[in-house]
């Protein structure tokens, strides 16, 4: 059980960290023009 538990944190915390590091470079990197494009694949 504890094995389980112990991956299920560390994927968890591995995807919470994959989605703040994109979020932060989409917000950062994406120019002004490109926002509607994203949003409309979205």
């Amino acid at each position: 059980m504890e094995n389980s538990l112990e991956i299920g944190i560390i994927i968890t915390v591995i995807l919470y960290s994959i989605i703040i590091i994109y979020t932060a470079f989409r917000s950062h990197c994406v120019d002004e023009n490109d926002t509607h494009d994203e949003i409309d694949k979205l």
